[in-house]
């Protein structure tokens, strides 16, 4: 009862501090910055242009490195290619990245050495030839050479919100008077920013829990085709069927300059979701067998390695937890990482889970007493995990996350720990005392029977 309302009151001073601290964390700066280009895209002074201006969207398929998963934009006039995604190192910037505030710099180079690059890591490259009216021409052409000059070219990015792939999307779109933004929020396909987003992390399992751990319900909101275009390959696909849309299109030629197939549709929608319950069981299951190994098994030898193998891997697994709930929190409550706000999976993964790791690590040394510890906490995780699966039933609208596969790969682990482990040392403790008592028995007989020789002895007695 001690650990129960200890937990719950830390617990629950969590979640109300990052309620209050994340919301004054909220960077002005970075939403302003995304109407940089509505705001200044009529505002610049007319750069000259001929007659055979040609505007291009190179688009760079995914890369090995995770900042290259999500693929490239780049908007070119002529040969020279305005990228928007590169970092920009003046500066404190490991603490500005720390904290959130990542800038990124616009910078012009050569088109065909852009794509060079990206073949030589085979990464994937088609063009989209624009076929604008000369007027558009030259906005397009004056803003980028306006957005590039040194005093204007560093933006704070967004990897949502205001990236390579959303600064060429406005950039067109002002360039067709807002036109493609009202088809685009007209379409009828929903969509959420963490559906897109998996797809593109499936490559690395590790990655996509600790990235969905970390990112809470603001990327679980419905969004529309025109906020799905933060990715560069949906900005690519979108322009194609706007311009089937039109009475007169708008690309004059589309070609395919690198051909490679990203697989991103290899695992379909709800891979991750079995792949961690898959995980999750397996884990549990594994733990309930080695647990009984280590307490029950004859074998000497086997029941010490069971013990030490589980007590080191699950005191390591709990201690990355512990680090990454600490993360969350840092995250949460003192920078600028919006996506991680009022984020649920602190509720049942959380500091606390150090202690669940202490004890696995005292374990190791054969401390039974530690496994008591570890199943009252893991009944109490037990039942946040629960109550967090079920609270959207309560208020959809206030708690949804879409983190089943961060509850599944845990809750099982947390039952075996919390509910199974009980009969295993019950039954140690019951060899103990059987021990115990045997011990004492020849003891207790012999006791007897100096009483019976003393009662015999004490007529005798003068």
């Amino acid at each position: 009862m001690k650990y129960k309302k200890i937990l719950i009151l830390l617990i629950i001073f969590i979640l109300i501090s990052n309620y209050l601290f994340a919301f004054s964390f909220h960077n002005e700066d970075s939403i302003k910055n995304t109407k940089y280009v509505d705001n200044y895209y009529n505002k610049v002074n007319q750069k000259s242009i001929d007659d055979n201006t040609v505007i291009t969207l190179t688009t760079i398929g995914t890369g090995q490195p995770i900042y290259s998963w999500f693929g490239h934009s780049s908007l070119a006039v002529n040969k020279d290619a305005y990228d928007y995604g590169v970092f920009d190192f003046s500066g404190n910037f490991y603490l500005n990245f720390a904290i959130g505030r990542l800038w990124f710099r616009l910078i012009s180079v050569d088109k065909y050495l852009l794509q060079f690059i990206a073949e030589e890591y085979d990464r994937s490259i088609s063009e989209i030839k624009f076929k604008f009216n000369k007027t558009q021409v030259k906005n397009i052409a004056s803003f980028l050479d306006f957005n590039s000059k040194k005093e204007n070219s560093v933006y704070l990015y967004h990897h949502y919100f205001d990236n390579c792939a959303t600064r060429p999307r406005d950039i067109i779109n002002n360039a067709l008077n807002g036109d493609f933004k009202k088809w685009a929020q007209s379409q009828p396909e929903k969509f959420t920013y963490r559906q897109l987003i998996n797809k593109y992390m499936n490559k690395n399992m590790f990655i996509l829990w600790s990235l969905n751990y970390l990112q809470g319900p603001i990327i679980d909101e419905n969004i529309t085709l025109w906020e799905a275009m933060f990715l560069p390959s949906i900005l690519e696909s979108s322009l194609i069927e706007y311009n089937k849309s039109l009475e007169e299109p708008i690309i004059k030629s589309y070609k395919v300059i690198h051909e490679k197939d990203d697989n991103l549709d290899k695992y379909g929608t709800y891979y991750s979701l079995k792949y961690f319950t898959i995980l999750g069981l397996s884990i549990a299951i594994i733990t309930y067998v080695l647990l009984k190994l280590s307490i029950k098994s004859k074998n000497k030898g086997l029941k010490i390695f069971s013990r030490i193998f589980i007590s080191i891997t699950l005191g390591l697994v709990f201690l990355f937890l512990t680090i990454a709930s600490l993360i969350l929190i840092f995250m949460m409550t003192f920078t600028y990482h919006d996506y991680t706000y009022n984020n649920i999976n602190l509720l049942f993964i959380n500091p606390f889970l150090i202690i669940i790791s202490f004890a696995f690590f005292s374990y190791a040394n054969g401390n039974i007493k530690k496994l008591i510890k570890i199943r009252k906490v893991s009944q109490i995780y037990s039942l946040l995990t629960l109550i967090t699966l079920c609270l959207p039933a309560i208020s959809h609208s206030l708690f949804y996350q879409n983190n089943l596969d961060i509850i599944f790969s845990i809750l099982p682990l947390y039952i075996v720990l919390g509910f199974t482990n009980k009969l295993h040392i019950n039954d140690v403790i019951s060899n103990k005392k059987r021990k115990k008592k045997r011990k004492s028995l020849p003891k207790q007989k012999e006791n007897k029977i100096i009483d019976e020789i003393e009662n015999i002895e004490e007529p005798f007695k003068p």
